[in-house]
């Protein structure tokens, strides 16, 4: 039986936001931003999820290793992950790089309320993105603000050239159109996103 339905998506989205939410000495700016996306999740949810099935896609080969981390850190998130966890719609918006062969099937983000699934927004995205150990998601932008918390993986964040080592329940704002980057090490990286602004406009990498 499918486990992906509209009530493990509920469970799902739930826990997401309640660790999104969680507090943990954020400065006012970000507690603006939590405060924004909430908002508009709120919005969005008054509407039932449209359950949709895609073809599996190659980072959840790294689900279990994340679900695993992120028991240590954020176990109600990782019970209601783990059994949809590869049913979800995880995509790789991007052209294939040469210079990181692979690195589309080793990390991919997955939107539970936005433009696209399952929640239909065009004010927020609220999502998860997975990138496998050893990784490196180069340096990119986009026009929406954006907020991480990180859920599990100790990893590397670099913003506007200046790297900083990031741990579970960090937090992580980029503004609008700021470049930025990430690498994961030993343990996948598994950290929930927000989008708000221009959330319909793509990310592109930077220098390309």
């Amino acid at each position: 039986m499918d486990a992906l339905t509209a009530e493990s998506l509920t469970n799902l989205v739930d826990a997401v936001t309640g660790r999104y939410a969680a507090k943990g000495g954020e400065s006012e700016r970000i507690r603006r931003e939590i405060a924004l996306v909430l908002g508009h999740v709120r919005e969005a949810r008054q509407r039932p999820p449209s359950v949709r099935r895609f073809e599996r896609h190659g980072v959840t080969d790294y689900v279990d290793q994340a679900v695993a981390a992120a028991r240590k850190t954020a176990p109600e998130l990782a019970a209601t992950l783990e059994p949809v966890a590869a049913e979800l719609y995880w995509r790789y918006g991007y052209s294939p790089r040469p210079d990181a062969p692979g690195l589309e099937n080793a990390m991919a983000w997955t939107e539970l309320v936005g433009p696209g699934h399952y929640w239909h927004s065009d004010d927020v995205c609220l999502g998860l993105t997975l990138i496998a150990p050893h990784n490196l998601y180069p340096d990119h932008y986009h026009p929406a603000v954006e907020l991480y918390t990180v859920v599990a993986g100790e990893s590397d964040w670099t913003l506007e050239g200046v790297t900083t080592r990031r741990f579970p329940g960090d937090r992580i704002l980029h503004e609008k159109n700021a470049v930025h980057a990430m690498r994961s090490f030993d343990e996948p990286l598994l950290a929930i996103y927000s989008w708000t602004g221009d959330v319909l406009s793509p990310s592109r990498y930077a220098g390309l």
